[in-house]
C-alpha cells in the first residue's frame, strides 16, 4: 500500500496521511498522538476505503498556532479539513480526545456522519446527554462482519476481539 503524506492548509497547516479509495474513513487520533497510531490499521482499511489519518492542528506535523484549544476548535478545524477536500460524508474513527472530536463532530454536523467509531472517547459523559437516537442511526447499520473484522485490529486480547457478542442481530 502506497500512503500520501499531504497537507491542506485551512486557517493553518494540516498534515495527513492519505491511502486507498472507496467510501472516507477519517482517523482522529488522541491527545499527545499523531496519525503514526494509526500505521497498522490502515493497511487494512484502506483495502477497502479511502482512509485519511489527520495530524490535528496542535499536534504531530500539523501548525500549532495560538489557539483556544477547546473540543469546538478542533470540530471547526476538522470540518474545514473536510470541506477542503471536499468531501461531504465520512466515517469517523476517534481514539480518546479524537473520540470526543468525532462525538462532538457528529453532534453538530450528522448529515456529514456516514458511521461514527468511538475508541476509549474522553471527554463522552459530557456530550452523552445532548445524544440522541438520530446521532447513532448509522451505528445500526454495522454489520456482524464489520465488527468481527474490525475487533482484531483493535484489541490485543482475543477473547475482547469477539465484538459480535455485543451486536444485535
Amino acid at each position: 500500500m502506497r500512503w500520501k503524506v499531504r497537507e491542506c492548509i485551512w486557517r493553518a497547516k494540516l498534515h495527513y496521511v492519505d491511502a486507498g479509495s472507496g467510501s472516507v474513513v477519517v482517523l482522529l487520533h488522541g491527545l499527545a498522538d499523531d496519525v503514526g497510531v494509526w500505521g497498522s490499521v490502515m493497511p487494512a482499511l484502506a483495502a477497502k476505503h479511502r482512509v485519511i489519518a489527520l495530524d490535528q492542528v496542535g499536534f504531530g506535523r500539523s501548525d500549532k498556532p495560538l489557539l483556544d484549544y477547546r473540543a469546538a476548535t478542533f470540530v471547526d478545524f476538522l470540518d474545514g479539513f473536510l470541506n477542503e477536500l471536499k468531501i461531504d460524508r465520512a466515517s469517523l474513527v476517534g481514539n480518546s480526545l479524537g473520540g470526543w472530536i468525532a462525538a462532538d463532530f457528529a453532534l453538530a454536523h450528522p448529515e456529514r456522519i456516514e458511521r461514527l467509531v468511538l475508541c476509549n472517547a474522553a471527554g463522552y459523559a459530557a456530550v452523552a446527554k445532548n445524544m440522541n437516537s438520530r446521532t447513532f442511526s448509522a451505528l445500526r447499520l454495522a454489520s456482524r462482519d464489520d465488527i468481527r473484522h474490525l475487533g482484531p485490529l483493535t484489541f490485543h486480547d482475543k477473547l475482547f476481539a469477539l465484538l459480535e457478542r455485543t451486536t444485535a442481530e
